[in-house]
């Protein structure tokens, strides 16, 4: 499946948290998470966040409302990983599984 098809599939995902999120929750956590790729073979799913706080803050508020969003889109037995921008000014991320 193509790239975008993926891509595509993370933003049903985040209309589906939209509609079980108030506008300000939905606007400052999940609106701001990206699509980063998807492993078809590993069934892996990485998402792109902007801090380590925004990773910390979304796996304790958000986490099973995006596992219920991710398992209906790319099905059930999807591991999900967050690459975080870790140092802004050289662009430098890592990679953290879920």
């Amino acid at each position: 499946m193509a790239d975008n098809n993926y891509k595509l599939k993370w933003e049903r995902c985040q209309e589906y948290c939209k509609a079980r999120l108030d506008e300000q929750h939905f606007t400052t956590w999940i609106k701001p998470v990206s699509y980063s790729s998807y492993n078809e073979e590993k069934h892996q799913l990485k998402l792109s966040l902007l801090s380590h706080y925004c990773y910390e803050y979304i796996e304790e508020h958000y986490a099973h409302l995006l596992r219920d969003a991710i398992s209906q889109e790319f099905g059930p037995n999807v591991q999900l990983f967050y690459k975080i921008l870790a140092d802004k000014e050289n662009r430098i991320t890592m990679d953290v599984a879920t």
